[in-house]
C-alpha cells in the first residue's frame, strides 16, 4: 500500500497470473503503471527541493559524509529560520531525526556519551510540527534507555503547562532545574501547576533565588536523589560560549576580524574581559569606536605573544 498524499493505486482490469495490489490485481507485465503514476507524483511533491524549487539547495547540493569518520562532539540544527514554513520544516525536522538515529546507532560512535538538548522549546516543541513533537516524545521514552539525556529548556513555565512536547518532558524528567523567576504570574503558575502540591516550600525557596549578570545564578533543582539551590559562577569561556546580546556580539566580531579563527578569539576574550564590557552598575555597555580599536590592539597583542 503506498501512502502518499495525493497519490492513487490506479485500477485495471485483472490478468494471469494475478498479484492482489488490493483494488488492482495484475501481472509484473502490468507494473510499469503504477511506477509511472508514482513517479509522477513523487515529482510533483518535490519540485521545491530540486531544479529551480525555492528549496532546491536541501537536496541539489555536493554533500559528502566519510563512513568512517566519527560524529562531530557537538552537532547545532538552528530551526528559527525555518518555523514558518509548514513544508520545509517538517522534511527538515524528518532529516534531523533521522541523523540523529543514524549517529546513536552508528556502530563508530560505540562508547561516547551522548545528550540532546532542545532550545526554545516552547517554539520548536508548541505543536506547530507535530512529527517532531511525536519524535521527541518517543526519544525521551527511549533515550533514556541509551542512558542519553533529553533536556528541554524553554524561558517560560506555561509551556511546560499547555505545550504538548515541553509539558511531556517536564513528566517525565527526573531532574528539573528551575532560574530566578521574576514576574508573579509565572510564580503562582509553578505553584499551581507544576511543583508537587505536598510541597509548597518549593516554591518559597524559588521566589528567593536571585542573578546578577556577569556574575553569577541561583538556581532551583529538583532531582530524584537531591533538591536544593545552588549557584552557578560562569568561568570567561563559560560567558562568551552563551553570549547572545548585541552588545557582545560587537566585542566578538571586532576580536574576530584579528583573529580569524574562533576559537582564537574565545581564548582571548575569555582571559581578557571574562564577563564583557559593563558599566558601574554590571550593565552591559556598546562599545565605541575607541574601544573597538583598544580590543583589537590588545587582541593583535595578544596573538603575537601567544
Amino acid at each position: 500500500v503506498c501512502n502518499i498524499d495525493g497519490y492513487e493505486m490506479p485500477e485495471l482490469a485483472e490478468s494471469n497470473p494475478a498479484n492482489d495490489y488490493g483494488p488492482y490485481k495484475g501481472s509484473a507485465a502490468n507494473h510499469h503503471y503504477i511506477i509511472e503514476t508514482l513517479v509522477d507524483t513523487l515529482k510533483e511533491k518535490l519540485m521545491p527541493f530540486y531544479g529551480t524549487g525555492p528549496y532546491n539547495r536541501l537536496f541539489d547540493q555536493d554533500a559528502y559524509e566519510d563512513p568512517q569518520q566519527r560524529s562531530p562532539t557537538i552537532t547545532l540544527y538552528d530551526l528559527d529560520k525555518i518555523s514558518s514554513s509548514s513544508s520545509i520544516n517538517k522534511i527538515t525536522s524528518l532529516m534531523i531525526t533521522s541523523e540523529f538515529e543514524r549517529i546513536i546507532s552508528d556502530p563508530i560512535n560505540k562508547g561516547r556519551t551522548a545528550v540532546l538538548v532542545m532550545e526554545e522549546a516552547g517554539v520548536n516543541l508548541g505543536g506547530g510540527n507535530k512529527r517532531l513533537v511525536t519524535y521527541w516524545k518517543n526519544a525521551i521514552a527511549r533515550y533514556r534507555k541509551k542512558k542519553i539525556p533529553c533536556v528541554t529548556v524553554t524561558n517560560r513555565p506555561d509551556h511546560y503547562i499547555s505545550l504538548e512536547g515541553p509539558k511531556a518532558s517536564w513528566q517525565s524528567s527526573g531532574n528539573k532545574l528551575v532560574l530566578p523567576i521574576a514576574d508573579a504570574t509565572e510564580r503562582t503558575q509553578v505553584k499551581e501547576n507544576l511543583i508537587d502540591k505536598n510541597k509548597p516550600h518549593y516554591v518559597d525557596l524559588i521566589e528567593t533565588l536571585e542573578k546578577e549578570p556577569g556574575e553569577f545564578s541561583e538556581m532551583f533543582w529538583i532531582g530524584a536523589n537531591f533538591t536544593g539551590s545552588i549557584s552557578y559562577v560562569p568561568t570567561g569561556f563559560d560567558y562568551w560560549n552563551a553570549i547572545n546580546e548585541e552588545e557582545d556580539t560587537d566585542v566578538f566580531k571586532a576580536a574576530l576580524e584579528v583573529l580569524e579563527k574562533y576559537q582564537k578569539t574565545m581564548k582571548f576574550l575569555a582571559t581578557t574581559v571574562p564577563m564583557g564590557f559593563r558599566d558601574e552598575m554590571g550593565q552591559l555597555v556598546k562599545i565605541t569606536a575607541e574601544q573597538k580599536e583598544f580590543i583589537q590592539k590588545e587582541a593583535s597583542k595578544w596573538a603575537s605573544e601567544s
